[in-house]
């Protein structure tokens, strides 16, 4: 992009030039000047809507830390994860509390799952924070099965006290910030950085940072 916008200037002057020797615009120079101003807009457009998705996953970031620490108090305690698909098992076997942060649904998957990127690191654990629209399944928020991009089959089920998501999450999950994409938190926290491996079900990289990644609702 950055390229593309360099470019531009020279196009302008070019027209600039043109017109000052002809004492016009033609209407060819008319519509180019139209489509690089729409491809602008459609960049920008762009630009914005992953810039707020990624303001707005940060909400889920207290809520993934919140968990990712009760699993490993109940780690040490029994020598066992609670890896569930329910939110409400989450909540009842950790005793966190994951009613207010409406835009998500949250679960925790093991390697053994065949759900996570495979890797050469060891992985304990990821917890999945799923983005949740306001078209819930049931018709209510509470108890909304909410299906994971990518990955048929694989769904996230609120819990019983849950609160309704804002609306920012898009219905379609094939856009960013669409339903069913996901906030990934992992442990241990792999290196910060770009993952070289795929990610389990679409052709992306995470990108990690302080064993957070975005990536899956951006791209």
């Amino acid at each position: 992009m950055q390229h593309f916008l360099k470019w531009i200037p020279r196009l302008i002057i070019s027209v600039r030039i043109h017109h000052n020797n002809n004492y016009g615009f033609t209407l060819i120079e008319i519509l180019i000047v139209i489509v690089i101003l729409g491809i602008l807009v459609n960049l920008a457009s762009v630009s914005l809507r992953e810039h707020a998705v990624s303001v707005a996953a940060e909400e889920a970031k207290p809520y993934l830390m919140a968990i990712s620490a009760k699993e490993q108090i109940q780690l040490r305690r029994t020598r066992t994860l609670i890896n569930s698909d329910n939110e409400q098992t989450l909540q009842d076997g950790l005793g966190v509390d994951l009613s207010l942060a409406g835009n998500f649904c949250f679960m925790v998957r093991l390697p053994a799952d065949g759900l996570i990127t495979t890797t050469t690191d060891t992985i304990q654990y990821e917890v999945w924070a799923v983005l949740r629209d306001t078209n819930y399944s049931g018709g209510q928020s509470a108890q909304d099965q909410v299906a994971v991009h990518a990955l048929g089959g694989v769904t996230c089920t609120t819990a019983t006290d849950k609160s309704t998501a804002t609306g920012w999450v898009s219905a379609d999950p094939n856009t960013i910030g669409g339903e069913g994409r996901v906030v990934v938190l992992r442990y241990p926290p792999p290196v910060n950085g770009l993952e070289t491996a795929p990610r389990s079900g679409r052709e992306i990289q995470l990108d990690w940072l302080n064993g957070i990644s975005l990536s899956d609702t951006l791209l």
